[in-house]
């Protein structure tokens, strides 16, 4: 049993590394968009890169045409929605250290708690990724959000990345791993 406890609390640990990557250091979405840049020319294409705290645009075709937008810079509900994820990730991050601590410290039962939450949160925000990117009628408002950003933006793509990917996998492999650990340690 203490042979399973410690293949699951380090499993854990790879799962707080994965996640807290896919959150903070990799973009979770990108996309793409036709752009008019003068009336009269030819259209070109934009690329956007969504990070946890910004947005990354670059207007292929034109000089100097790349921007970094930090959501603090935009108001109303994108901006809490990106916050609300970006503290629900360092929060789930968080939780995640307190319960590998806690159940290194023979602490199962509070610890079983504190992954159960976690693993609740984590499939939330994956959720709520997957309704973004698949433009759901819930978050129909992020196209709009493109349009505020660069103007004249027609036909936008929005598909997952890299981020969203570890942290999917991370949010799978905690499932996996909760079970065991909830059943045999």
């Amino acid at each position: 049993m203490k042979l399973i406890k410690n293949i699951c609390l380090i499993i854990f640990i790879a799962i707080t590394i994965l996640f807290t990557v896919g959150y903070s250091a990799l973009p979770i979405m990108k996309g793409t968009g036709t752009v008019t840049i003068n009336p009269g020319t030819a259209d070109t294409t934009a690329s956007f890169t969504f990070y946890i705290t910004h947005i990354s645009n670059l207007i292929n075709d034109a000089k100097d045409a790349y921007t970094s937008i930090d959501y603090s810079s935009i108001s109303g509900i994108t901006k809490t929605l990106f916050n609300t994820m970006l503290y629900s990730c360092i929060g789930v991050s968080i939780l995640l250290s307190i319960g590998i601590i806690l159940a290194m410290l023979g602490l199962k039962i509070i610890s079983k708690i504190i992954f159960l939450i976690t693993l609740i949160v984590m499939i939330a925000i994956v959720i709520m990724f997957l309704l973004i990117i698949s433009k759901s009628t819930l978050v129909s408002y992020i196209p709009n959000m493109i349009t505020n950003i660069i103007p004249g933006i027609q036909d936008s793509n929005i598909t997952y990345d890299t981020g969203f990917l570890l942290m999917s996998a991370a949010t799978i492999l905690m499932f996996i791993n909760f079970t065991i650990y909830s059943i045999l340690a």
